[in-house]
């Protein structure tokens, strides 16, 4: 009999990875397998695991960020592995009441370690990250290690396209915590290009309003009031939807001190 503890939940039924109709759990760094009866457990080794059974990639000139601070001196990609279950629920409740259709498609920029993206793949939706910094993939660390198949390695404020069996991807939710101040402010235009030609939902972000330094590295490369956030926005075609960031009732991924979380829709959309 296995004891409770050792559970951390089965993945996504979408897992190629599977015997039977059971499918991949990962306990530390040891991948393990479901077999009849549900008690009990085979262990075996995998060197990759495939969430999605449809083939996703990305097309980018720019594959790292490699100019960014944040690449050179990867503080925050090396110990961020940030997720909320009651954020993901919250989602579920206004994306039904706002009709999109499931599994959602789900984009998070700058994921770090990947965390939020595995919550929402083992909730059977169909979900992937970008990192300007390659330090966790390299080192497998953190959810890079699980699904490596579902985050990648992307400069953001350079032009990308995701596509989904060379069809390019539209998302109904796209997510960016504390990450849009790491962006120079020259650059913010063609992020925003990049998050308005893949959202066909809701784009939901934290940004922070103060200086971050680390090693004397100032990471935070914009630093501008919410109201000159809402401004660049609004001149792109999206618009704030307040009632939406209600409904979250303060259950956002990243809520820090000097931050502010915005809820946004491309509108007449």
């Amino acid at each position: 009999m296995i004891k409770k503890s050792y559970w951390r939940g089965v993945l996504s039924q979408k897992s190629k990875d599977r015997i039977g109709k059971y499918v991949l759990i990962p306990i530390g760094k040891t991948k393990y397998i479901l077999s009849k009866p549900l008690r009990k457990v085979i262990q075996k080794k995998y060197e990759k695991i495939t969430y999605n059974q449809s083939e996703i990639y990305i097309k980018t000139d720019y594959p790292v960020a490699i100019k960014s601070p944040d690449h050179l001196y990867p503080f925050g990609t090396k110990q961020d592995n940030s997720q909320n279950i009651e954020f993901n629920q919250r989602f579920y409740a206004i994306a039904k009441e706002l009709n999109y259709k499931t599994p959602y498609k789900i984009l998070d920029l700058g994921c770090a370690g990947g965390g939020m993206v595995q919550s929402f793949i083992k909730d059977g939706n169909l979900a992937i990250g970008l990192e300007g910094s390659d330090y966790c993939k390299k080192h497998k660390q953190f959810a890079w290690y699980f699904i490596p198949h579902n985050l990648f390695t992307c400069d953001i404020s350079k032009p990308f396209v995701i596509y989904e069996e060379e069809v390019p991807m539209t998302f109904d939710l796209i997510t960016c915590w504390e990450v849009l101040e790491h962006i120079k402010e020259e650059d913010i235009p063609v992020l925003l290009s990049n998050i308005k030609k893949h959202l066909d939902g809701m784009f939901i972000c934290s940004i922070a309003h103060e200086s971050s330094k680390q090693q004397g590295v100032e990471l935070h490369q914009t630093i501008r009031p919410i109201e000159w956030w809402d401004s660049m926005f609004s001149s792109y075609g999206f618009e704030r939807k307040e009632d939406i960031e209600k409904k979250f009732n303060n259950t956002f991924v990243r809520m820090e001190k000097f931050s502010t979380n915005r809820v946004y829709e491309i509108r007449g959309k």
